[in-house]
């Protein structure tokens, strides 16, 4: 994929993530009248849903305006550490990723012996 297709990703994506997020605060509604227990149950088991939803959205978004910012600066594909570039499979597999792969790997084990 060349960098216009990559920014037409993005674009697209940012688009349905900010659509989504319109859509679930129109959705939004205070139901004043709470009902039983099973009812605040449901209901705060959907809010958790929703908040897990909306972080996971905001963490994808962020990623996205980065490598929008990185397309505009002519470094998009590079990696963030080596500055080597990274690899096409890579990147079609994982277009917001920051790292070639053997970065990704040398700082996931470190990630992994700082969690044992």
């Amino acid at each position: 994929m060349k960098q216009q297709e990559y920014k037409q990703f993005f674009e697209t994506k940012k688009q349905e993530i900010l659509a989504l997020a319109a859509k679930k605060a129109s959705e939004q509604v205070v139901d004043s009248d709470v009902g039983d227990d099973m009812d605040v149950a449901s209901q705060i088991t959907i809010d958790d849903m929703s908040y897990q939803l909306f972080q996971r959205n905001q963490a994808l978004l962020s990623r996205i305006n980065i490598a929008l910012r990185k397309i505009d600066q002519g470094v998009f594909g590079d990696c963030e550490e080596c500055n080597e570039e990274i690899s096409e499979a890579r990147l079609k597999a994982v277009p917001d990723c920051r790292l070639c792969i053997n970065c990704a790997e040398r700082e996931e084990k470190i990630r992994k012996q700082y969690r044992s």
